[in-house]
């Protein structure tokens, strides 16, 4: 017995709090075919909205959402958010001894757009047209072709060599607006 096909009414939907409106993004990644893959971690830990956090976070367990930063999202963008964060935890971009040491080696800023790139990349490979996720718009995610289909390391790689090119400031700037949170 499959799961039944959801039907959505953003109507009700913009009626709910802020955590009614996580829960109904969680649930309804649970119940995708292909996201459903994400639901030990949607599961785990706690979901919730906090006053003070200024966009989103996870400390590899739990999941924090800025009210601000989600007061106008839509439905299908605050799916995109939940998996973000999701996609962190399934990474275990928090809790790896691994990035911590790259964090220390190379700086948080580079090394969260570098996590940023890979989880993002995978949100859109496994709905590349926009059907079930939208792009969030307060803070656009990164998110390059260049970068589809690779790890961690590698596109942390990548990185530092466009950071020690020419375009250094550039690239670093560009970084630093997308994921200074």
């Amino acid at each position: 017995m499959g799961l039944r096909p959801h039907k959505e009414s953003n109507m009700s939907f913009e009626k709910l709090t802020p955590n009614q409106k996580i829960q109904a993004a969680n649930i309804d990644c649970m119940r995708h075919p292909k996201f459903a893959l994400f639901s030990g971690h949607i599961c785990m830990g706690k979901s919730e909205v906090r006053d003070d956090i200024p966009t989103a976070a996870t400390d590899g367990k739990n999941k924090f959402y800025g009210t601000e930063f989600i007061s106008d999202m839509t439905r299908k963008q605050l799916r995109y958010l939940v998996l973000h964060e999701n996609g962190h935890v399934a990474y275990k971009h928090c809790v790896l001894k691994a990035y911590h040491d790259a964090v220390k080696k190379f700086g948080q800023p580079i090394c969260n757009a570098a996590m940023d790139y890979v989880v993002n990349g995978l949100i859109e490979e496994m709905d590349p047209e926009f059907k079930f996720v939208e792009r969030p718009t307060k803070i656009p995610p990164l998110v390059d072709d260049k970068f589809k289909g690779m790890s961690f390391p590698q596109v942390l790689s990548e990185l530092l060599k466009d950071a020690e090119g020419a375009e250094a400031s550039i690239a670093l700037g560009r970084i630093k607006k997308g994921i200074d949170r």
